[in-house]
């Protein structure tokens, strides 16, 4: 039997770039909106942008044949 390779990005590269995205909009929102918690929202921009590189990352490498 012959594996099979997917020829383009996966759903899961999509999710973690659109997820990663979403995460960091979301969390600048929150930082206009909720100036109390800036070191919250700090974070969760952080984790969106390691979010949104690793789903970027995982996109280079299966869009490349």
């Amino acid at each position: 039997m012959s594996e099979l390779k997917p020829s383009g990005p996966t759903p899961a590269c999509k999710l973690m770039l659109w997820g990663g995205l979403f995460i960091t909009a979301l969390a600048i929102l929150l930082l206009f909106f909720l100036p109390n918690n800036q070191q919250f929202a700090w974070i969760i921009i952080g984790v969106g942008f390691i979010v949104t590189g690793l789903g970027k990352a995982c996109y280079r490498t299966h869009s490349q044949r």
